[in-house]
């Protein structure tokens, strides 16, 4: 596309108006909804973890002091949307860092696009390099590496002399769905077939009562109290969390498996010894693929190996009805590695300008990734005191390497 270089800012004024939205507000982001919708079932590579669903439920919870800048694409009618990168405004050290809504707790995040709206990028492009006032630093965290969407935003910054960082930080290992079930059990060893019997009899065992209830629609109150029950008495609610930190969780898992169940993308599984919350699983079946997000169990029911029951049957499910793939997510896991060897990466994509205001968001990011938030801090201070070249220069990414790490919520 042609662009102005003598003036960038009737680029922006025209891309804002007429092709590329900012959204910085929840009834704005609320209103794109429907078109939002209209997008994900349209060819879009997009997951559980990018539909408006998730992304609201997470501001809602986790937005606080956040700045919302979620930038939508749509055509030049205005009617059909292309594409949408779900952004938001950090404060880190007094630098302004943009994000992806959901980091910390999606499994993966990525600016997500319409087959064939490639140059959506190039226009995302051009109004965050001249919306300066917005954000120093750009860090995107579990991307999916080799994402085309950062392989063009890598070109365009480097014409504009910036500096992208990428490292891999996490392995997301899945499962192809192949054959039939008793086909696929047949290429495992005889100890792994072994093993995983033994741990289904001794949930048969006479004087053990043990069901399972299993939620693929809407999800009422009694499951949502039961989830509650099983996280609190598993080793995940012993965490050092403050009330409020784990009031706000409560209230983000119950708002995402509610809005997940209407939409038939939920698969739920409770286990109960004795009629009590024992151990839950909660899967993603969203466009073939069955995604393992998160399960727990109740401390005092770790000896019966509830978690990998429920894991194997959700997996002979997979088979049965014919999904692509069981996608493990991100993590390494032992227990991941017994079911596949197959593996997919993500990274972390650091975007810096080449200002040196944002040369010293990148030192602070550094610093604060490696807990000397102190550090961050005075660095931020110095930069508001002198602002100078020899400083930029200092304070410039090195030639390889980013901040690591995986970023809160």
């Amino acid at each position: 596309m042609g662009r102005s270089a003598a003036d960038p800012h009737g680029e922006e004024e025209r891309i804002t108006n007429k092709t590329i939205r900012p959204v910085e507000t929840e009834e704005a982001l609320s209103g794109l909804r429907d078109a939002w919708d209209a997008l994900l079932e349209r060819p879009s590579g997009a997951n559980p973890f990018l539909t408006y669903e998730w992304i609201s439920s997470w501001w809602k919870n986790f937005g606080g002091k956040r700045r919302l800048f979620v930038l939508a694409a749509f055509d030049e009618t205005g009617s059909r949307m292309k594409g949408i990168a779900p952004f938001m405004i950090t404060r880190s050290a007094g630098f302004k860092v943009l994000q992806f809504i959901g980091t910390g707790l999606s499994d993966r995040l990525q600016i997500l696009l319409e087959a064939g709206a490639d140059a959506v990028i190039d226009e995302l492009f051009v109004l965050l390099a001249n919306r300066r006032d917005v954000w120093d630093i750009m860090i995107l965290r579990d991307v999916p590496e080799n994402d085309p969407a950062v392989a063009c935003l890598a070109r365009l910054a480097a014409q504009r002399g910036w500096r992208i960082r990428k490292k891999r930080t996490s392995v997301a290992p899945y499962l192809p769905v192949k054959g039939s079930w008793e086909e696929f059990l047949a290429t495992k060893s005889s100890h792994f077939r072994r093993v995983r019997r033994q741990k289904e009899e001794r949930l048969s065992r006479p004087g053990i009562d043990f069901q399972v209830r299993r939620i693929r629609g809407p999800v009422d109150d009694a499951a949502i109290t039961d989830f509650e029950t099983i996280l609190s008495r598993s080793w995940k609610g012993r965490e050092p969390v403050t009330a409020k930190q784990g009031a706000r969780m409560g209230r983000f898992y119950a708002g995402f498996l509610r809005a997940f169940g209407k939409k038939g993308w939920l698969d739920l599984w409770l286990g109960y010894f004795d009629s009590r919350p024992a151990a839950y699983q909660i899967l993603f079946d969203y466009k073939g693929t069955v995604s393992f997000y998160n399960n727990a169990f109740a401390k005092q029911f770790e000896r019966y190996g509830i978690g990998s029951v429920l894991m194997a049957r959700a997996i002979e499910e997979a088979f049965r009805l014919g999904r692509t793939e069981c996608d493990f997510l991100r993590g390494d896991e032992r227990f991941k590695s017994q079911w596949t060897a197959e593996k997919r990466y993500l990274e972390d994509v650091v975007l810096v300008r080449n200002t040196p205001r944002s040369c010293a968001a990148y030192a602070a990011a550094v610093l604060v990734e490696r807990n000397m938030e102190r550090g961050a801090r005075y660095l931020a201070h110095l930069y508001r005191k002198r602002t100078s070249e020899p400083l930029a220069r200092a304070w410039s990414p090195p030639e390889t390497g980013s901040p690591g790490g995986r970023g809160g919520s």
